[in-house]
């Protein structure tokens, strides 16, 4: 609705959402909002998508496993358990190979720096087992450098660095760990729980190719490495090749028994064919096999969604908080939700949820701006347009509605500067009549404040933006409509009368855009055809108390002064206000405005 302000005497601008269509036809108004109060003109502002634009989802959902998740854990444990086994293998691999040559060569000095390489190994082991990691690392390299070929302590110190890094890991970041099993690699390139081990850090990183180079490279060296099917297909699926996610899935199910990862991304593949039933089914087993799966509940919501049961959908996302309460993603897709459904209380809560959790998420701030905007909460919306912006640099929507909103608390010329920088980002059509919008009402504002040469200064800017928002777009009726306000506001009244016939003609039976005509001829002294542009207004919309006072100025004017009655009486039933005013002009109670100013600069007298 529209801002009151009483320091203001007048109300400068109507806003009019716009739905925007693509290609060369006309841009049509949609969500009229009708005007309070007496207006010296009205603007309309565009939604560059619709005042109600559905909220998107978290893009993150299109993952399907975490490295931060207990499922991921599980796999390491997998990992360990096998890395384990290897120290046993090696042990007895080489050692009778190493014994015949140490017999063989016993009495030379290289046949003791192998025994001393032995030795050391042999202690780097028992380090190792007893988790004192460093000191098993430095000891199987000071083996290494009495026998360089020692092929134990290679064995041993790849699983050192893979066990030095799992520390790391848990402990910091995985840039670290990264490095240390990057070393683990170097040691003996034939260690398949490190190139694993890899794989799951370059996922946490987000180095997805990476990632799934190094699954690969495992695969190739252990082609038993069941557990690594999974974690494949996955990123697969993400990378949208999902004839090898459904290849290495189908190893997966044929290889283990059922559990929830393999049925959750059976379910992923039937969702992103659309076999919405089949998807479903694989949701709601994935959650009988595990209640915590917060993804499982997050599609089968939004298969809900899909087949029109929003009770089922909204009661699914409300199960993902109460599952996962500090899930930033789970809150996120709650407030998508309620927003897309008009529940913008609800939204709210859970948008704040989600910057408590995490105060840079700016998509959550972003969203949280338009819930506040869909509330008339404006002073909210500007603040938290103001935290999004300082991440999002380059959503011209984003910039767009915050202008709106700084306009709505008549902050015009921060107003102006928003929409000057969604301009910039999207130079087109829609852009340019925002703006327009902007100078428009903030040389309306200057005006009423008796600064009339800053007034007309940006109302000239205003008409300089709105030509160009027409020229790129002729068949824009709000670029016309906003034009031909504009020249109105600058005494350029033919201008006016053409161009707002111009909007009319491309947007028929536009209330807003005949009433402004009819202004326009009313300033240029054709009250006979202003009459019959206000006509054509209450006809359109009986309702419309605007049309009616200008209808009955209009009128009176003319000297009709028993139609100006008749028009006053249908008024007061509409807005008792205008009707005051509309009489104290039919009884001569106004001054005009040049009696007024005269009356203003005369002195006071002393009493």
């Amino acid at each position: 609705m529209i801002l009151k302000k009483q320091k203001i005497k007048f109300f400068f601008s109507l806003i009019v959402v716009l739905s925007v269509l693509f290609g060369n036809s006309p841009q049509k108004a949609q969500d009229l909002m009708p005007p309070e109060d007496l207006s010296l003109g009205a603007s309309v502002f565009v939604f560059r998508k619709s005042k109600t634009n559905p909220q998107s989802k978290s893009t993150s959902r299109k993952y399907f496993l975490r490295n931060s998740s207990s499922r991921a854990s599980e796999s390491r444990r997998r990992y360990n358990k096998n890395i384990a086994a290897g120290y046993s293998r090696k042990s007895a691999k080489n050692n009778s190979t190493l014994t015949a040559k140490n017999q063989a060569q016993r009495r030379n000095a290289a046949a003791a720096r192998n025994k001393l390489s032995d030795t050391l190994t042999a202690k780097a082991d028992a380090l190792l087992e007893n988790k004192e990691t460093d000191k098993a690392i430095e000891t199987y390299k000071n083996a290494l450098k009495n026998n360089p070929q020692n092929q134990n302590a290679k064995l041993g110190l790849s699983d050192a660095y893979i066990v030095k890094g799992d520390e790391t890991l848990a402990a910091s970041s995985s840039d670290e760990a990264k490095l240390l099993y990057q070393e683990a690699v170097k040691a003996d390139a034939s260690n398949y729980a490190a190139y694993a081990k890899l794989a799951q850090v370059f996922e946490a990183l987000k180095l997805n190719d990476d990632a799934l180079a190094n699954y690969e490279k495992a695969l190739k060296i252990n082609p038993a490495a069941t557990e690594l099917f999974v974690p494949t297909a996955n990123l697969y699926y993400q990378k949208e090749n999902y004839s090898s996610a459904e290849s290495y899935l189908t190893k997966a199910e044929a290889s283990s028994a059922e559990n929830a990862e393999t049925v959750f991304l059976r379910g992923l593949l039937h969702y992103k064919r659309n076999e919405n039933e089949k998807a479903l089914a694989a949701f709601n087993k994935t959650l009988n096999l595990d209640s915590n799966f917060i993804e499982a509940y997050l599609y089968q919501a939004e298969i809900y969604e899909r087949l029109n049961k929003d009770k089922e959908a909204l009661a699914a996302y409300r199960k993902t908080v109460e599952v996962a309460p500090q899930s930033t993603e789970a809150w996120f897709d709650l407030g998508v939700a309620n927003y897309n459904r008009g529940n913008y209380a609800e939204a709210e809560t859970a948008y704040k949820k989600v910057v408590e959790l995490d105060a840079q998420h700016a998509d959550a701030h972003a969203n949280l701006a338009s819930v506040y905007r869909q509330l008339e909460k404006y002073p909210e919306a500007n603040s938290e347009y103001k935290i999004a912006a300082e991440h999002i640099k380059d959503d011209p929507d984003l910039y767009s509605e915050w202008g709106f909103c700084l306009g709505k608390v008549d902050e015009w010329d921060k107003a102006i500067a928003r929409l000057q920088t969604a301009k910039d980002l999207s130079p087109d059509s829609i852009d340019y009549t925002n703006l327009g919008w902007g100078y428009y009402n903030a040389g309306q504002k200057d005006i009423q404040e008796e600064k009339k040469e800053e007034g007309h200064a940006k109302l000239t800017q205003g008409k300089e933006v709105l030509q160009k928002a027409v020229e790129l777009n002729p068949q824009f009726d709000a670029a016309h409509l906003n034009l031909g306000v504009t020249y109105t506001g600058l005494g350029e009244y033919q201008s006016a009368v053409e161009t707002l016939t111009k909007a009319n003609n491309l947007h028929q039976n536009w209330v807003i855009g005949v009433n402004e005509l009819g202004v326009a001829y009313r300033k240029l002294n054709n009250l006979s055809e202003a009459i019959n542009q206000f006509l054509k207004v209450i006809n359109l919309d009986d309702k419309f108390a605007l049309g009616f006072f200008n209808l009955g100025e209009a009128q009176n004017k003319l000297g009709r002064k028993k139609e100006a009655k008749k028009t006053l009486n249908r008024l007061k039933q509409l807005n008792p206000g205008l009707a005051k005013r509309l009489d104290d002009a039919i009884e001569g109670r106004i001054i005009d405005e040049t009696k007024q100013q005269i009356r203003k600069r005369l002195p006071k007298l002393p009493f």
